[in-house]
């Protein structure tokens, strides 16, 4: 099923690449957003009233299994809905077009923006719930090198065929438009610089954070540890640092940043780590995506996949040396 969605979502947005060259095709584009839109709010609604007899209001607190985490999530597929069936009114677009580099009339930015939309909606939910969620994993939830592999694959594929990879550019138009310059000399130091910088920002939350709330700083550990700990082995961590420095980079800094920005992007780049659920890690993340934003807008994207390679390599390695913990 997963698979399904992912294959559906690609060829939905190569179609999007070929409306903007096709004008007789928009309609088509517009027709099945609406349609998505439309799925979401009508089940987000039956799952609003499935969490409702079970006494649950929307918007409490989600607990793990149960009705009243169906009725949560409901809530965040008729928001999830609601939101992109906005985006499809020409003067919405217009207005956000004074904030972000997009097209109004493009059926690639109009896809874009209501995935956006959808991430966001979705993105909150599962930071919210994921600390009590991720305690009740089966063993068969654990991350592995080869389940990194395929995140990275899907997203190097969102983020080329989103950009118009031989439809709507070449192969150096598309380079281009990801950032894809080449390296300089000078980028290593750099990259060198950023790396030691946010190896000690980790060193410092975490020991600040340990500090001041001890209790929520164990259950953050345990709870990612539930997820990430199998992958503490020389080529787990290399596999986190090539996969996600990759995948990651080129979707985020390469694909998205030219028409979010860097604000809008690194937000984004934030709530893709759900895992660290509202706390000062996901603060850090923040922070890590707007020092990578302005790297990419300065020198391009490959310094940054680097870093992010780089720093994840590291933070890994100085863990399995710190005795396993995550």
């Amino acid at each position: 099923m997963y698979l399904a969605l992912n294959v559906a979502l690609v060829l939905f947005i190569i179609l999007a690449n070929y409306a903007d060259r096709h004008r007789g095709l928009r309609l088509v584009v517009y027709i099945l957003l609406g349609i998505g839109d439309l799925l979401l709010c009508g089940v987000g609604v039956l799952a609003l009233g499935l969490g409702w007899l079970a006494g649950v209001a929307p918007g409490t607190a989600p607990v793990a299994g149960g009705l009243e985490l169906v009725g949560v999530l409901g809530g965040v597929m008729l928001a999830a809905g609601l939101l992109g069936g906005v985006v499809l009114f020409p003067g919405v677009r217009r207005k956000i077009a004074l904030l972000l580099d997009v097209d109004p009339d493009s059926c690639v930015h109009t896809t874009a923006l209501t995935l956006a939309a959808y991430f966001v909606a979705f993105g909150v939910l599962q930071a919210q719930a994921w600390t009590e969620l991720s305690l009740s994993l089966p063993p068969s939830m654990v991350l592995t090198p080869l389940d990194l592999a395929a995140s990275s694959v899907f997203m190097l594929v969102v983020a080329f065929t989103g950009v118009g990879f031989l439809v709507r550019r070449s192969a150096r138009e598309t380079a281009s438009r990801l950032g894809l310059r080449r390296l300089e000399w000078k980028h290593l130091l750099l990259v060198v610089g950023m790396v030691a910088a946010f190896l000690s920002m980790d060193v410092a939350v975490g020991w600040l954070w340990q500090s001041l709330d001890p209790k929520g700083f164990e259950l953050a550990q345990e709870s990612t540890g539930q997820l990430f700990g199998a992958l503490l082995t020389p080529v787990g961590a290399l596999a986190v640092g090539i996969a996600a420095g990759t995948g990651e980079e080129i979707l985020f800094r390469g694909a998205l940043q030219p028409r979010f920005g860097i604000l809008f992007t690194a937000l984004f780049f934030m709530l893709a780590h759900f895992q660290y659920a509202f706390s000062p890690a996901m603060a850090e993340v923040l922070i890590l995506g707007l020092a990578l934003g302005h790297m990419r807008r300065r020198v391009g994207t490959i310094p940054c996949i680097l870093v992010h390679a780089g720093y994840n390599l590291a933070n890994m390695l100085l863990q399995m040396l710190a005795g396993g913990g995550v």
